[in-house]
């Protein structure tokens, strides 16, 4: 059977091309292999010698016609053929404009005692959100799969360095925010704005209570310590509120077979609505870890703070 063979390849590169090659004006052909090889079988009534035309396609490459011989091996080149295009332009606006936060969920203070497994802890409450979830046996935050680390929070515009009743945020039971004090908190993932630098993953900022109308107060019990609250009005120009938490971790500390601690917060802040300015805020935060020693148990905690966190005034 009369037959013809050869091979496609790119006249600029040399690659191997599978194109399809067939006998034009008949319904004969064959496709190149990977290797642009092929063998193209034709009539039994072609004699040997006579030539046909063969046409090549190859999608991207220009259509070919080439005289071939019967029996011949034949090198076909094809040339990439240009397509022509029209101009695209591509415009896109910003998702975040200004101070407008793209990704943010805003809860109330209730809603840490109403939602399941928030342990009336505002930061336990941020882990039901999406995008958001923990370390086993710990209250810090992972947002959109950032480390504990990457998440600022901040408490009346104020950043807390480190927000919980242990020493390392791997190992963070629970906050030190006492639910009483506060009046609701955001969490944003994204898009927040240029005054949240140090946030890498997502911001926590809690809110806290701006007005009392009458004296309030609190006093909770756990295995992790005593946490107690108190708020004032100041006459008609303002409020006191205070908090302190004393953190007995060391029944966790044991159970996880690490070295015995406690911690102790005491958290104080008053409001006052003054002539000439709406809100003048006056905060203070001490913070003290350290191992258990009988003699310091005894010893009132204020007596032996270490640390001073945060000592300001804001308008």
């Amino acid at each position: 059977m009369p037959v013809i063979e050869g091979k496609v390849i790119d006249k600029e590169t040399g690659d191997a091309l599978p194109a399809y090659i067939s006998v034009k004006g008949t319904e004969i052909g064959v496709s190149a292999d990977y290797d642009g090889t092929f063998r193209l079988s034709l009539d039994a009534a072609t004699g040997a010698g006579e030539s046909v035309i063969l046409e090549v396609f190859q999608l991207g490459y220009m259509r070919k016609e080439i005289k071939a011989r019967i029996g011949e091996k034949i090198l076909i080149r094809l040339e990439l053929e240009p397509l022509p295009s029209h101009e695209i332009t591509v415009t896109a606006d910003s998702l975040v404009s200004g101070d407008q936060v793209q990704k943010i969920v805003t809860l109330k203070k209730m809603d840490v005692y109403t939602l399941p497994g928030t342990a009336a802890d505002p930061i336990y409450a941020s882990q039901i959100l999406p995008g958001i979830n923990s370390p086993p046996d710990s209250s810090s935050l992972l947002i959109r799969g950032g480390s504990s680390e990457e998440v600022a929070y901040y408490f009346d515009g104020i950043e807390i360095a480190h927000p919980f009743l242990s020493g390392t945020l791997h190992e963070s039971y629970f906050s030190i925010f006492d639910n009483q004090v506060i009046d609701g908190f955001s969490v944003s993932t994204s898009g927040f704005p240029a005054r949240f630098g140090d946030a890498l993953s997502g911001v926590m900022d809690i809110k806290a209570k701006d007005h009392l109308s009458k004296g309030e107060g609190g006093l909770g019990l756990s295995i992790m310590g005593l946490n107690s609250y108190v708020g004032l009005p100041v006459k008609e120009t303002g409020s006191f509120f205070g908090s302190f938490n004393w953190g007995h971790s060391d029944l966790m500390t044991r159970i996880n077979n690490m070295e015995e601690s406690r911690f102790e917060t005491l958290h104080a802040f008053a409001k006052f609505n003054l002539s000439g300015i709406p809100l003048l805020t006056a905060t203070g935060t001490t913070w003290n870890s350290g191992r258990i020693f009988r003699e310091e148990i005894l010893m009132f905690p204020l007596l032996w703070i270490r640390d001073l966190w945060i000592n300001s005034i804001s308008c």
